[in-house]
């Protein structure tokens, strides 16, 4: 056992030995040895030295080691390439606007002749036809069965013209209605409102106690300013109807109000419904 443990140390040793000798050929440093018995394991800030010189500046490079890695970039070849200069310019025509098709507010035709009470028909730019249909007569019949565009623009009775704004005066009546629509020149006349609707036939009503105010037409609207205490007067002039709007502005108001009613060749009965 002695022998077999003696033969290993004798081999390690001549190993050493060995290494040594080839690390000696290739001209490997000494290494000094020595021991830190007696030595304590920290020292003070005066045994050590921050400007120590010795060593080397950097790491030396191994054999067959490659370069360090170094960051991305653009790579640059060498060129005398130059940038070409621009085309000329070439004039050229803008797109044409694309022709409106169908019906055009501004250039379509109504053709009289396909009126009808709620239609109306155009002839449109491309040639083609458009026909719009109303939830209300737009066109009435005169004479011989033609048709008539419906307007209910107020104008003076004196004038032929429409009016707008007017005051005053012997009133106002619709342009063009199958049946002709008056109003009074001031809000206590005994015929305040009066439709015709036939020969010798008509239906109208005044206002009680209604002031002696000149009404103001603007388009198909008279409007009657403090009629009443506290309230104005509004009719508008409709194909064959008025509405009337009372606008009471403060609570001197009236609450209770009459419209005498007088009728020419007609009889007024009352309604029970079906």
């Amino acid at each position: 056992m002695l022998a077999v443990l003696t033969g290993t140390e004798q081999a390690a040793l001549a190993v050493d030995q060995w290494i040594g000798d080839e690390r000696a050929g290739v001209g490997s440093p000494d290494q000094r040895w020595g021991s830190a018995e007696g030595r304590g394991h920290s020292a003070s800030a005066n045994a050590t030295e921050a400007t120590a010189s010795g060593g080397r500046s950097g790491a030396l490079a191994g054999q067959g080691e490659l370069p360090t890695a170094r960051e991305a970039g653009i790579t640059s070849l060498p060129t005398d390439a130059k940038v070409p200069d621009p085309a000329p310019a070439v004039p050229t025509e803008a797109p044409a606007t694309p022709e409106v098709r169908g019906f055009d507010a501004k250039r379509s035709k109504e053709v009289a002749s396909a009126r009808k009470e709620q239609e109306r028909t155009y002839l449109n730019p491309d040639g083609t036809y458009t026909t719009r249909f109303y939830n209300e007569a737009v066109n009435f019949r005169i004479g011989k069965g033609h048709w008539q565009p419906i307007d209910t623009t107020l104008k003076p009775h004196d004038t032929a013209g429409p009016s707008t704004m007017s005051a005053g005066g012997e009133g106002w009546e619709t342009a063009a209605t199958e049946a002709p629509i008056e109003f009074a020149g001031t809000a206590d006349a005994d015929r305040v409102v009066r439709i015709r609707v036939g020969d010798g036939m008509s239906v109208a009503y005044g206002v009680s106690d209604a002031r002696a105010v000149a009404g103001r037409a603007e388009g198909s609207t008279v409007t009657y300013p403090d009629a009443r205490t506290g309230s104005d007067l509004e009719f508008i002039a409709g194909g064959d109807s008025v509405k009337e709007t009372l606008v009471l502005k403060d609570a001197s108001a009236p609450t209770t109000w009459r419209f005498p009613l007088t009728l020419e060749g007609l009889t007024a009965t009352i309604d029970d419904g079906p």
